[in-house]
């Protein structure tokens, strides 16, 4: 018999959307997995990441990898990359993505779209969800066409596949990819005036593993300056939720 385990490496869940796309589809799916919580030190760069990420960069899966109850079977795969540590999942957890070849297609094509594009909203949308900022007015060029592909796509795979989540009935790998953008819209106060994809993102926000990582990132003690100040940059602190705590 195989068994199986995993280990995550993460970075800090205020800031790290890398991280928050495999953890939280892990949760979603109720697949057990020990976390490793890595905080960033100051700076972009995180060199002692390299001790347990080829890449030094999180987030990275270690899988263990057992036929027998001896330590001596114990095989170990790291995997490093958000895309890549979801299809290593898919490989023994087949609900990663829709069953239906249509659905999964499409499943696949946005995560994949999410991981390698929306330059705009990354640069000036950082994540943090610990605060919530205004923007200072309405979304530049750049940003606006970024919201405007994403409330395309939402729309599309809702109307295509009927909802509530991205694919179909059940919450997927393309879900998780686009959490993160959930949570920047609560940080910047982003809205999509479509109202079935304005309430997706609402839902998306609310589940329950992605709650969980945003309640533990707004606990978090922990902060690098550098992500703290280009999420600010010269803009207006709304709240920090974070003050908050114990209160």
């Amino acid at each position: 018999m195989v068994n199986m385990s995993y280990t995550l490496y993460i970075g800090n869940k205020r800031y790290s959307s890398w991280s928050m796309r495999p953890w939280v589809l892990l949760k979603a799916l109720a697949i057990p997995f020990t976390e490793a919580l890595e905080p960033f030190v100051p700076g972009m760069r995180q060199p002692h990441y390299s001790a347990f990420s080829p890449s030094a960069k999180v987030p990275c899966l270690h899988s263990h990898i057992s036929s027998s109850s001896s330590d001596q079977d114990e095989q170990k795969l790291v995997v490093w990359d958000s895309l890549a540590i979801v299809e290593h999942i898919a490989d023994t957890h087949p609900s990663v993505w829709p069953s239906a070849p249509a659905a999964r297609a499409f499943a696949r094509s946005a995560a994949a779209e999410m991981h390698s594009g929306f330059p705009a909203i990354r640069d000036e949308c950082s994540m943090n969800v610990g605060l919530r900022i205004n923007l200072g007015g309405p979304p530049g060029e750049a940003l606006q066409r970024d919201l405007d592909r994403l409330g395309a796509l939402f729309r599309y795979g809702l109307d295509r596949f009927g909802g509530p989540w991205l694919a179909g009935e059940s919450f997927t790998a393309a879900d998780a990819f686009y959490a993160p953008i959930a949570s920047r819209c609560r940080t910047y106060g982003l809205v999509f005036e479509d109202k079935a994809v304005q309430e997706y993102v609402g839902r998306l926000f609310s589940h329950p593993a992605v709650q969980e990582w945003v309640q533990a990132g707004i606990r978090e003690t922990s902060r690098e300056p550098d992500h703290e100040t280009d999420c600010i940059r010269d803009r207006t602190v709304l709240e920090d939720l974070s003050a908050n705590i114990g209160e």
